[in-house]
This record gives structure tokens, C-alpha cells and sequence, in this order.
């Protein structure tokens, strides 16, 4: 029986996708979505997300934490929120 790794990796000679894009593409991706959204702007969307929150809206409170929560998982989420609020 073949390895999964003989079955999922790419044949000789192909290098797979394209990558990631170039940093500099990064930075004019980001530069042109900060551009467009101003931070007066985006301080109403995150006000909205807020108030949809705190009414139930699941998809609010995703949005929210994966601004405010820590990556880590061995990091208690409510410390991590406390201590940034702290500062």
C-alpha cells in the first residue's frame, strides 16, 4: 500500500500553485483596502458589530473575536481581553 504522502504530493517536476504573492503585492492589497476604508468608517463597523453582538448575531460576535481573542489557545481569552484593555 502506497504512503498517503505518495498520494497527495505533487509529480516530480511540478511545483505545485503559484505561492503566496510577493510582499510588495501584499502591501498595495493593503495599502488599497486602507485607502478605502477610513479608520471614522471603520470605527462605525466595528460599533455595528458591536451592537449586533451584544443582540445575538453569531456572525457579529466571529467578526469581533478574531480581532480581540488571542491565537494562542493556551492563552485564557478573558485574561488576553482584560490586559489589552488594561493598557
Amino acid at each position: 500500500m502506497a504512503s498517503k504522502a505518495n498520494k497527495t504530493s505533487f509529480k516530480p517536476g511540478n511545483p505545485g500553485g503559484p505561492g503566496r504573492p510577493p510582499r510588495e503585492t501584499e502591501s498595495e492589497y493593503l495599502e488599497a483596502v486602507v485607502g478605502a476604508v477610513p479608520l471614522a468608517r471603520w470605527r462605525k463597523v466595528i460599533l455595528r458589530a458591536v451592537a449586533d453582538a451584544e443582540k445575538g448575531d453569531p456572525r457579529a460576535r466571529d467578526f469581533l473575536a478574531r480581532f480581540l481573542l488571542p491565537k494562542d489557545p493556551g492563552v485564557d481569552p478573558i485574561e488576553a481581553l482584560l490586559r489589552s484593555l488594561e493598557k
